[in-house]
């Protein structure tokens, strides 16, 4: 994920979203200034995706 992390699409303000191939988890992060990436989530795939959203 690190090599390419813009390749993941924007879901919501500037966080973007990497679907887990081998889990059914989602990591949502955003992409700081100085190009550091900040995990705002890791979300089980069955769960409420509002959940997140409070933490940005």
């Amino acid at each position: 994920m690190s090599a390419a992390p813009r390749q993941f699409p924007v879901i919501y303000k500037n966080v973007r979203r990497a679907l887990l191939r081998r889990f059914p988890y989602a990591l949502m992060f955003v992409i700081e200034a100085d190009e550091t990436l900040t995990v705002i989530a890791c979300f089980h795939g069955s769960r409420d995706p509002v959940l997140w959203q409070k933490r940005t």
